[in-house]
């Protein structure tokens, strides 16, 4: 997948799609249910899995921010896609500040 298949994915799910902020959001949310569901149980032990899914969300964060700043790089004289990419790595930076601060 070259850099301009691979912004345009990234587009379609930081924006409106799995990764957009309404299903992150979603997601933690229903995972913080679970964990607090999971204090009322017999063990009443908290299962720690927004912390796990956290970790998986910034997994995936770093290395968008890694290959966008590489299409970055590698198209420097494309303005066009330059501010594409721009406007993707603003949207992660924000979804990355959204699940920390969950």
């Amino acid at each position: 997948m070259n850099y301009k298949e691979l912004i345009t994915l990234f587009e379609r799910d930081f924006f409106t799609g799995a990764f957009s902020e309404s299903a992150i959001t979603a997601d933690l949310e229903a995972i913080v249910s679970m964990d607090r569901l999971s204090t009322l149980g017999s063990s009443g032990r908290q299962t720690n899995k927004l912390s796990e899914k956290q970790m998986i969300y910034f997994q995936d964060f770093n290395y968008a921010l890694l290959r966008i700043n590489e299409a970055i790089d590698e198209y420097q004289w494309d303005n066009e896609f330059i501010s594409r990419c721009e406007k993707c790595k603003k949207q992660v930076i924000q979804l990355y500040d959204i699940v920390r601060n969950f």
